[in-house]
């Protein structure tokens, strides 16, 4: 009963950090129903309470989610209409390759537990889970490391299938380790930057011309870099901050009152790296969108978008571009600076649509809302 409890716990608190977790937990579910269909064996008067237990920790999350329409079906909406490019192919590649030599373990504990008769019949619930949350995460295009979460079982099995293996053979351990070793020491400077991003060009380039493996160079959005996303992602924070830092030095007279931005990651690394107390950081985009002012300030903005220019334009009544982003191992290429003075309604507008696509409310937000309606839900309503 104790174990009940700590799930629910566990599950609670995993579920206000990542949605997923109620993923696994569905696809886990579904694969005990397929194992066990003719003999279900679940004592249900134990759920009740750990049930409420769940449900009190996640409820201030469920109150928001209901207060605004439930933003997160809008989020993974656009995600997998704009943000991601998806290739079932693809996906199943990545799968299989993903820890590298490591399919060779992983892949061995998915056949052991799925093919061992042995074992308990619970076994083939973490093979079963395994393929249900692939085809989910396939089907809401959601990226694969999302259910990394399912292979150290599998690691685990992987690892006892392949000890039965060179014992019964009586084969040299150390070689099998060697060669998985071998091949990972190999796929390092891919996967971690341990490398200076020069040599890492150079490394990997080499790389893709001996093997003709160019895979971890295509970015989620179907374009190729030189360098693998994870690694552009990381790189050239510092410069946008610094290049932020003398445009807002250099605008004495037009002294820049906000920076706008419609990616929540440019706002995070503004907000971190950053000398200067202002100009503000906005963005309508994401987790940023609640820190976001209902209005756009008057006075000069800076602009950081893709937009062209002609378009910018139409937005302002005064427009300059100051620099654009040409880093060539960062995400950020291609990313325009621009200075805009007095903001017009298209702009404006702009923004208030941009603010509003992760929300099915039609209300503007209202940072007063939840904290009104979780008020009421307990009882302590001012009136």
């Amino acid at each position: 009963m104790l174990f009940l409890y700590i799930t629910a716990l566990t599950l609670g608190f995993g579920m206000l950090n990542k949605y997923t977790i109620g993923m696994y937990l569905a696809a886990i579910l579904l694969g005990y129903f397929i194992v066990y269909t003719k003999n279900i064996k679940f004592n249900w008067r134990r759920l009740p309470g750990p049930l409420l237990l769940f449900i009190l920790v996640i409820i201030p999350n469920l109150v928001w989610q209901w207060a605004y329409g439930f933003p997160i079906f809008g989020y993974l909406k656009l995600v997998g209409t704009q943000a991601f490019s998806f290739d079932v192919l693809d996906y199943v590649f990545q799968l299989f390759f993903f820890h590298g030599a490591g399919v060779a373990v992983w892949t061995a504990g998915f056949l052991f537990l799925l093919m061992n008769k042995n074992g308990s019949k619970f076994n083939l619930v973490w093979p079963i889970t395994l393929v249900i949350l692939v085809i989910l995460l396939a089907f809401l295009k959601g990226k694969l490391y999302y259910g990394l979460g399912m292979f150290p079982i599998l690691f685990a099995a992987g690892g006892c299938c392949w000890e039965m293996i060179l014992s019964s053979k009586k084969q040299p351990k150390f070689i099998f380790v060697a060669t998985i070793y071998l091949f990972g020491l190999l796929c390092l400077p891919l996967v971690i930057p341990i490398l200076p991003i020069s040599i890492c060009r150079q490394y990997i380039k080499k790389m893709v011309s001996y093997t003709a493996f160019s895979r971890p160079l295509v970015w989620e959005d179907g374009t190729s870099g030189t360098i693998p996303q994870f690694f552009a992602d990381m790189s050239g924070w510092e410069i946008l901050s610094g290049d932020i830092n003398k445009v807002s030095g250099k605008e004495q007279n037009r002294k820049p009152i906000a920076v706008l931005t419609n990616s929540y990651a440019i706002a995070g690394a503004l907000k971190y790296y950053s000398k200067l107390l202002a100009p503000q950081v906005i963005s309508a985009n994401n987790s940023f969108m609640l820190e976001s002012p209902n209005n756009l300030p008057s006075g000069t903005i800076l602009y950081l978008s893709r937009d062209a220019k002609e378009m910018v334009a139409k937005m302002a009544r005064h427009v300059s571009l100051y620099k654009q982003l040409k880093l060539e191992n960062s995400h950020l290429r291609g990313v325009n600076i621009y200075i805009l003075s007095d903001v017009n309604e298209v702009f404006r507008k702009k923004y208030t649509q941009d603010r509003r696509q992760f929300f099915n409310s039609e209300e503007l937000i209202n940072p007063n809302k939840t904290s009104t309606l979780l008020s009421n839900l307990v009882g302590f309503k001012n009136r």
